[in-house]
């Protein structure tokens, strides 16, 4: 009877460690799906480390430069939506970003605008010629390069 009782407080015991095991990753599992999904700030962090990681800067730069030229305000009223960047594609599982050209007033070079939305907030990248500073910090917050800079909008 006794050995009974024991192999029996054992599977108590281990049912109860399972128990606390499935309840931990399930947990987990609901934080990383919270992050991935609804953590907008997440989300952008994540989204600028990919940027940092895949994008080689000097080719994004060159990319925007050429729009520059070729769409400045000052000599088209067309101001976009352009064809992103091929490949910022990948960056967010949500979706493609928008490419517009901003600035040119108040004294603030232009530079080509790339962001990434949610209905939580919105992010993305500010890319001018390398001596582009943003002069609004809602333009850029964060330099990665000369000329490139991060920024969130968050709500």
């Amino acid at each position: 009877m006794e050995r009974h009782q024991v192999e029996h407080g054992l599977r108590m015991k281990l049912a109860s460690v399972i128990m606390l095991a499935l309840i931990l990753c399930l947990v987990l599992g609901a934080v990383q799906w919270f992050n991935s999904t609804q953590n907008v700030s997440h989300i952008a962090e994540n989204c600028e480390r990919r940027v940092e990681a895949t994008i080689d800067p000097v080719t994004l730069q060159a990319w925007a430069t050429n729009l520059l030229d070729h769409y400045s305000l000052a000599k088209t009223n067309y101001g976009g939506p352009f064809p992103s960047f091929t490949a910022l594609g990948g960056v967010w599982e949500g979706g493609r970003p928008s490419t517009f050209i901003l600035g040119g007033e108040g004294g603030e070079e232009e530079f080509v605008c790339i962001s990434w939305g949610a209905a939580a907030g919105h992010w993305g990248i500010s890319v001018g010629r390398p001596n582009f500073v943003p002069s609004i910090p809602s333009h850029g917050s964060r330099m990665w390069k000369p000329g490139i800079y991060f920024w969130r909008q968050l709500h």
